[in-house]
């Protein structure tokens, strides 16, 4: 049994060649994480002094995720502006995720729909970015390095 759960398990775990495509993907983000980071920093202030307490920014981090969207709703909830309102303002700051699932989809439209569901959450402007000044112009689609680099 033992031996089976091995072979699972290697089966699993990355290949060194993966490894190598994400730690290439972790290396080329590196520069970027004080911008994140600061950018971060920025829009959590702006909630807390919004008057929204520590929970609810949390949660709102959580669901709402790009910092533009939720610095775009901060207003609209202060000054009590109907949730409709608020979803419309969010839902246009990020319509540029739409852009960035189609220019994707070429390289990750193999995987099942979770697994892209999962890519599509950690997406953001900088990993868009960085994948597609790197892998923009490959002639090759669907590769594993592409998820491995993406992930990194």
């Amino acid at each position: 049994m033992i031996e089976r759960f091995k072979a699972g398990l290697a089966h699993r775990l990355p290949t060194p060649e993966q490894r190598g495509d994400f730690a290439l993907g972790f290396r080329d983000l590196m520069p970027t994480l004080v911008a994140t980071t600061v950018w971060g920093f920025v829009t959590g202030v702006a909630m807390l002094k919004s008057g929204l307490s520590d929970s609810m920014a949390t949660l709102m981090t959580l669901l709402v995720y790009a910092g533009s969207a939720q610095l775009t709703a901060l207003p609209l909830i202060e000054s009590g502006a109907p949730l409709w309102l608020i979803f419309a303002a969010g839902f246009i700051v990020n319509i540029r995720f739409i852009i960035f699932g189609a220019a994707l989809h070429p390289f990750f439209r193999h995987m099942a729909w979770r697994k892209r569901l999962l890519l599509g959450y950690i997406t953001s402007d900088i990993v868009f970015v960085l994948f597609m000044g790197r892998y923009a112009d490959s002639p090759e689609r669907r590769s594993s390095k592409h998820v491995w680099y993406f992930w990194g």
